[in-house]
């Protein structure tokens, strides 16, 4: 397990930090292997910070409730079977959360990669599907940026943070997480398609627009249906 999230995070790094040449040196490889293992793991780090997210804003309010006014006796009694409850439902929640972020997210990306796929042989492009897969699986890393959504949470329960100012940092992770997998993708379908580097943002820049589509919706509807779960 270490060895794979030292390995997970050493190519995070270079995706993020040297996109160009990370995706130039690429060995290509079918998208089972370990493109769709970088995307699994990116699904479950963010499924884990989820959890804890809830832990601390849903869950711990209400052990806490329950706990209020027990002597210190009592507290040490119950103690070691409130450690193993607590225990029991953090796994279940990130085992439920963690399957459904990993379905979801994969079947996102497959559908993005297809389309990105077609849309290059559509603009007379190169490559195979398998190729093009890897190359989205990979832009995946983009995800961890949303962990600092989920600190923006914690600190609107905490009073440290209003919901305005929450909208806002919410609003500047997701655009700049969407403008940088734009980034991602429009390498992906120049390296893999052999495209001028026009075409591969004419052709990144599809699922670009919806998901800046998505994002101005969930702005401009999602929000309020957001706040009463924040208790704000």
């Amino acid at each position: 397990m270490i060895n794979r999230l030292r390995w997970y995070f050493l190519i995070w790094w270079e995706i993020i930090s040297a996109p160009i040449l990370f995706y130039t040196v690429l060995e290509r490889k079918p998208w089972r292997e370990k493109s769709l293992d970088f995307l699994v793991i990116s699904s479950w780090i963010v499924s884990f910070f989820a959890t804890i997210t809830i832990f601390i804003t849903q869950v711990y309010p209400i052990g806490r409730t329950l706990l209020e006014g027990m002597s210190a006796w009592k507290l040490l009694v119950v103690s070691p079977i409130t450690i193993a409850i607590t225990l029991m439902f953090f796994a279940i929640i990130f085992v439920i959360l963690g399957g459904f972020a990993m379905f979801f997210i994969f079947g996102a990306f497959y559908v993005i990669g297809y389309l990105l796929f077609y849309l290059s042989k559509w603009m007379k492009g190169e490559g195979s599907p398998s190729f093009m897969l890897e190359s989205v699986f990979y832009s995946s890393a983009v995800l961890l940026f949303f962990i600092f959504s989920l600190v923006f949470v914690v600190f609107v329960d905490a009073g440290l943070l209003s919901f305005e100012m929450f909208r806002v940092g919410y609003d500047i992770v997701y655009y700049f997480s969407a403008l940088y997998i734009f980034g991602l993708w429009s390498i992906s379908v120049r390296k893999v398609g052999g495209h001028s580097k026009l075409k591969s943002f004419l052709i990144a820049a599809i699922p670009f627009i919806i998901l800046i589509l998505i994002g101005i919706v969930f702005d401009l509807k999602g929000f309020e249906k957001v706040r009463p779960l924040l208790g704000v």
